[in-house]
């Protein structure tokens, strides 16, 4: 009896042992599923949702250019304070007081060229530059051979087309006062009533154009110009553009003009066009038919019209004082 019951026992041990090892065999399993199941999931997780480092990027779309204020390309200018339009003058205003000798072929009433002659040290490196030019006249006779104008400096000679000069006028100007050079400016009466000043500079090896600008422009004095077609008609006044010489070369930058708007301004009356609407047109067409007499008053403009690859400043959306809106805009030639 004692033999059975031992061997009973034994026999239970035996198949308690061997479940237990069933037992903790399978739920390992199922932890260690578990733990690299775990393991891919948190690595998914790595791979895709790294939000601090990985930025999906749109995709990009083309803007077609549009005609109104808000979708001009706008630069932003470095130094904005020192392009307060306070700090610019005339440009006549930058010039050098030198006189070239002028001499006229024809008479001063009827020139056919003008030969321009002087010395100046334009580089500035202490020795005077010999400078020649040779301008065209306004008078023409029948069977005159064409005139090539020209500049010269030191025996270096660029040709250049130009319209015309009453009087052959050429001045020493200095573009920017923080480098080291003094420029060359000649006057063209420009081809209908667009009077300008063109740009050269010698470098003390080269002679080379930079440029040209209207007569009624601006400066800063350290290489900033305002043109008169980008300058607004109204006090206190504002600019849509400016130009630098960037590479040798003047080179436009655009101003952003948003925060001239919404705002009143003097406007010292004269003659302008008006074209009555309650907004301002996507696509404008102005009119050029007979021009209103305005008074002296104020006005606030609420937007502004610029032609695509345009920085003109002449198409206002204004409110009057009686309250009308509509187009403002003037006769700047053709």
């Amino acid at each position: 009896m004692n033999k059975s019951l031992k061997k009973y026992c034994s026999h239970l041990t035996s198949c308690l042992l061997i479940c237990s090892i069933i037992f903790f065999s399978v739920t390992g399993c199922d932890n260690t599923q578990e733990i690299e199941g775990t393991k891919r999931s948190q690595e998914t997780v790595d791979l895709t949702t790294p939000t601090e480092e990985t930025t999906i990027q749109p995709t990009p779309t083309e803007i077609s250019p549009q005609n109104t204020t808000e979708d001009v390309d706008i630069l932003e200018n470095e130094d904005i304070d020192k392009m307060d339009i306070k700090n610019f003058r005339p440009l006549q205003d930058s010039f050098i007081n030198y006189d070239f000798n002028v001499e006229v072929n024809g008479t001063k009433s009827e020139p056919i060229s003008f030969l321009v002659e002087g010395e100046y040290d334009l580089n500035q490196d202490g020795q005077p530059d010999k400078i020649e030019l040779l301008l065209d006249g306004f008078y023409k006779r029948s069977g005159d051979q064409e005139i090539q104008t020209y500049i010269e400096v030191n025996g270096i000679k660029q040709e250049f087309y130009m319209d015309y000069s009453f009087n052959g006028e050429v001045k020493i100007i200095n573009l920017d006062k923080n480098d080291e050079f003094l420029e060359i400016a000649y006057f063209d009466e420009g081809p209908s009533g667009d009077p300008h000043y063109v740009f050269y500079r010698y470098d003390g090896k080269r002679l080379y154009k930079i440029g040209s600008i209207d007569s009624g422009a601006l400066t800063n004095g350290e290489g900033k110009f305002l043109s008169w077609f980008n300058t607004s008609r109204f006090e206190p006044s504002f600019y849509s553009a400016w130009y630098e010489i960037e590479n040798d070369k003047f080179v436009q930058k655009s101003n952003d003009i948003t925060k001239y708007l919404g705002k009143n301004y003097e406007f010292a009356g004269g003659e302008a066009f008006f074209m009555p609407c309650d907004e301002m047109p996507k696509d404008f067409s102005p009119t050029w038919n007979e021009m209103e007499q305005f008074e002296a008053c104020e006005l606030k403009i609420i937007d502004i019209f610029f032609y695509p690859d345009s920085r003109t400043l002449n198409f206002y959306f204004v409110e009057l004082e009686n309250g009308e809106t509509g187009m403002m805009y003037f006769w700047i030639g053709d």
